[in-house]
């Protein structure tokens, strides 16, 4: 079992440009697609039908022979692969897909971050510089930007970022063997009238690298429905829409 915070993930609703493009230049995309691949996004998201610069909207859609963009929050990273431009790179949404999530802010917990996440936003910090966070933040989290750049040296900045968990978790779990994880997007409801959690997504992931693990968990005791019983509360088997 895995259990990410979702704000130590990149959000496809609300992107950090920058950090973005620093980590699709780290997975292998080529400079002059960045700009089209975020633009992508941000039109998809977006409410209105007004096309960025590098976007796309219905009529591009439409020419393309796809659906036109939902012109609403993503309910799934894996409405990359509904999208021009992206859809032609089956390689480079598998390698980001772990790294981003779907909450509807900005903000970003280096806390809880992994770790080659951290790398690929921050290409320039050192991997000495690395190896101290890593060790410092498993003692005892930092408590803030100011905190952790005093104790390493590394720029965190900027008031997107916010050292502390959301109530918005990814938990993956697997059978020993197998490359295939099962993953629950929750949301963390504790006075919640069924339960607390409610269920946003169930989707099938390759198994998540040990290595990268920022919380692992040994013989869980929580049980969570399986995909049928999840899908069943909507009647669907699409995302479930908070």
């Amino acid at each position: 079992m895995q259990l990410q915070d979702e704000r130590g993930l990149l959000s496809l609703n609300v992107l950090d440009r920058e950090g973005l493009a620093n980590v699709l230049l780290g997975l292998g995309a080529r400079a002059d697609q960045l700009a089209s691949l975020m633009d992508v996004v941000e039109d998809y998201a977006d409410i209105d039908n007004l096309r960025r610069l590098n976007g796309a909207e219905a009529q591009d859609y439409s020419a393309l022979g796809l659906p036109p963009p939902r012109n609403g929050w993503l309910l799934s990273v894996d409405e990359l692969a509904a999208m021009p431009g992206w859809q032609s790179e089956p390689a480079l949404r598998a390698k980001l897909s772990p790294w981003v999530g779907i909450r509807r802010d900005k903000l970003f917990n280096p806390n809880t971050a992994p770790l080659n996440l951290l790398k690929s936003i921050w290409p320039k910090v050192s991997n000495e510089q690395w190896d101290l966070f890593e060790t410092l933040r498993k003692n005892a989290p930092f408590f803030d930007a100011a905190a952790a750049t005093a104790a390493t040296g590394i720029p965190f900045g900027g008031e997107h970022l916010l050292f502390h968990a959301s109530n918005v978790q990814r938990l993956q779990v697997w059978a020993p063997g197998l490359p295939q994880a099962l993953e629950y997007n929750l949301l963390i409801l504790p006075t919640g009238n069924a339960a607390p959690w409610l269920i946003h997504e169930v989707r099938q992931t390759d198994r998540p690298d040990s290595n990268n693990a920022t919380s692992a968990v040994a013989n869980p005791v929580a049980k969570f429905p399986v995909p049928s019983q999840a899908i069943a509360r909507s009647g669907s088997s699409r995302p479930l829409d908070p």
